[in-house]
């Protein structure tokens, strides 16, 4: 069992709670307005650590959406809620064919990661061509920081780094923006 299994009955309620809350929904906005600059109107799209399914809504119906989270609690209260088709598993070794996914969120994912490295492979691997990929990172800075002394083990990567490793698996940045809580990215795979 691991923590995200332990977190999953409180982790949404958490998320609702003044100020959480209004720093989720800003979020959520600009991811939203990142998406809309390159629509999709067929296909399949991914949410890797879906958790209870909060970037679910951030997918287009337009798209079967699969979700994907390594704890089974998580899953569970995902497909409940979202009615959503779930897979348990590790986001840096997926159980997918290459080129299948038109779109590929990866929200609040990352940060988790003490490399980049695989996680961009199988992103790279995973996103057909001229398809999506929304990415997000934890910035330095004092939120982050706040976020580590409430127990979470959280990598602050090189936003460099992760481009150009992102480059180096055909996945170029088409937009970002960036926030005190969230960085967030639009890759597009040539």
């Amino acid at each position: 069992m691991s923590i995200w299994d332990l977190q999953a009955p409180l982790y949404h309620l958490q998320r609702r709670l003044w100020p959480l809350s209004v720093i989720l929904r800003n979020e959520t906005s600009l991811a939203s307005r990142l998406l809309a600059s390159r629509p999709h109107s067929d296909g399949w799209a991914l949410d890797l650590g879906s958790g209870p399914g909060h970037s679910f809504p951030l997918l287009p119906d337009a798209l079967a959406r699969v979700g994907v989270d390594q704890s089974p609690a998580m899953a569970k209260r995902c497909r409940a809620h979202h009615h959503a088709m779930m897979v348990v598993a590790d986001a840096c070794a997926l159980p997918f064919k290459s080129d299948l996914f038109t779109l590929i969120s990866a929200v609040g994912l990352m940060e988790y990661l003490p490399s980049p490295e695989p996680l961009l492979t199988e992103l790279g691997r995973m996103c057909r061509s001229q398809g999506s990929v929304l990415l997000t990172t934890s910035p330095q800075g004092l939120f982050t920081r706040l976020r580590s002394l409430t127990g979470a083990r959280l990598t602050v990567h090189n936003l460099d780094a992760v481009i150009e490793a992102a480059q180096r698996r055909s996945l170029f940045l088409t937009g970002a923006v960036h926030t005190f809580s969230q960085q967030l990215f639009l890759l597009q795979k040539r």
